[in-house]
């Protein structure tokens, strides 16, 4: 009922499966069973989502539009239902185009979000989803992989959405970048996470297309796959090697991002 009564003041037309609507109403079955001091928790977390997402756009009066593109790094499953839960109990309406439907069955039954099967990487289906919407979250990023595929993930698709920012007559974009980001960095990793964020703030010099790009270090959360990999093996395994035990990480909470 709620999804459907969203969907009415948003414009939209959502078919429901009933077995997913069940399964979900499951499980928030559960997580509607708190402690005093849960509770307490969220109702913090609601205050600061209004304050941290309620500058994200300045559009008085209007139902602000969101598309988020991401594709799996380290922390992306955690930083992505982080933002997409902080835009909701804000209002916002999002769209979150994925390569799998099955990838983003968390999302299919959440009010405000609309997922849809697209490739960001092909122009005329971003220049789509971009003239659609008043902001673009870029959460897109690998750890791994070849230069070439750096390059694409991190280079190529943010100057694609420049190039539809700038065909839609401008857009606010959050990119998220990293810490240590250079052109002289010592990984591809980071030097293609510079090159992105140069493409960007050149189209923001030239362009109407207003720029965030943060640059958070290490991200950790509950859905992880950095610091869960590590404690998954501290289980498994009583002693744990550590290749250059003297590096020095100072990891930031997803909640901490996304407030910034």
């Amino acid at each position: 009922v709620r999804a459907r009564a969203n969907a009415g003041r948003h414009g939209h037309c959502i078919r429901i499966d009933l077995r997913v609507l069940a399964h979900h109403h499951g499980i928030r079955a559960c997580r509607h069973r708190r402690t005093g001091g849960d509770a307490h928790a969220v109702a913090r977390a609601d205050l600061q989502a209004q304050r941290a997402a309620g500058e994200l756009l300045a559009h008085q009066g209007e139902s602000h539009r969101i598309v988020l593109a991401q594709v799996g790094v380290a922390a992306g499953i955690a930083i992505h239902r982080a933002v997409v839960e902080r835009l909701q109990r804000q209002g916002v309406a999002m769209t979150v185009p994925t390569r799998r439907l099955a990838a983003a069955r968390h999302l299919w039954s959440q009010p405000r979000v609309h997922v849809t099967v697209a490739d960001v990487m092909d122009p005329p289906t971003l220049a789509r989803l971009v003239a659609e919407h008043d902001a673009v979250v870029n959460l897109v990023g690998i750890l791994h992989g070849s230069e070439q595929q750096f390059e694409r993930a991190h280079v190529e698709l943010p100057r694609r959405i420049a190039e539809a920012c700038a065909q839609a007559g401008g857009r606010r974009v959050v990119h998220i970048s990293a810490l240590g980001a250079a052109a002289d960095g010592p990984s591809m990793y980071q030097r293609s996470k510079a090159r992105g964020e140069a493409v960007l703030g050149q189209a923001a010099q030239v362009d109407s297309l207003r720029l965030t790009a943060p640059r958070p270090s290490g991200i950790f959360g509950a859905e992880d796959r950095f610091l869960n990999l590590f404690a998954g093996l501290q289980k498994v395994f009583p002693l744990m090697p550590l290749a250059a035990a003297d590096a020095r990480f100072q990891p930031v909470w997803v909640r901490d991002v996304v407030e910034a």
